[in-house]
């Protein structure tokens, strides 16, 4: 049961080994996970389990998982994450189960699957797959180039990408609140039930100076959020 925050970097991140053949199992339960550059990053983890944690404000995602074998991620209360919830990528296991999360309040998708390293990457993928059919269909390709074409998209779309592509299971997730767009500064609402900036409290008392949005159980939490809070 620790309380994990402040961190330039990621709150919690296994070691990469780059490898499926690996001993490490993760267990991380009862946890508050905040204000870090990223909440919990894990990869090529043999077993990993993330139950009854509160992951909450890290300015990338709450949970990122890739190149994982068995993974149980249950009974989380996931919100407030600058990037979303939970990111899943090079998923090659039907053994990842999502369930019975509470995930809310993020700008950005409350859970991803994409088959590649980063949805940046995909799009590019995508896009270069389209482009290079639509360049076959015209007509105006040799012998040569066509038969250069047919291989490059045959390696886009190759046997690592579709092992990449197996799906999660994710099961009674309550989402609220994703997604969320913001037309002006007053209109923005860190959580539905106005609680603390730092420590998650109810019924916050004071708030904070600059802004006037987010709000704070006292002084004492309002100095220690300052540096993050801009």
């Amino acid at each position: 049961r620790c309380d994990i925050f402040n961190n330039k970097g990621e709150g919690i991140i296994t070691t990469e080994d780059y490898t499926y053949d690996t001993s490490t199992r993760m267990i991380v339960k009862d946890c508050k996970i905040h204000h870090n550059q990223l909440g919990m990053s894990f990869a090529f983890s043999r077993t990993l389990d993330v139950c009854n944690n509160t992951i909450f404000s890290n300015k990338s995602w709450g949970i990122a998982v890739r190149n994982a074998n068995i993974v149980n991620i249950q009974g989380n209360d996931i919100f407030r994450n600058d990037c979303g919830g939970i990111r899943v990528c090079l998923n090659r296991s039907n053994e990842t189960i999502i369930m019975s999360n509470r995930i809310h309040d993020h700008t950005g998708p409350g859970l991803v699957q994409t088959i590649l390293f980063t949805e940046i990457l995909e799009t590019q993928y995508d896009e270069k797959i389209a482009f290079l059919r639509a360049h076959l269909l015209s007509g105006r390709v040799s012998d040569n180039e066509r038969q250069r074409v047919e291989r490059t998209l045959e390696t886009l779309k190759g046997p690592d990408r579709a092992a990449n592509s197996v799906p999660l299971i994710s099961l009674d997730n309550i989402f609220i609140n994703n997604e969320l767009e913001y037309k002006n500064i007053s209109n923005l609402r860190t959580h539905v039930d106005i609680k603390c900036n730092l420590c998650n409290r109810t019924k916050p008392e004071i708030s904070c100076s600059k802004c006037w949005i987010v709000k704070y159980c006292d002084n004492q939490c309002r100095m220690k959020d300052q540096r993050d809070h801009q």
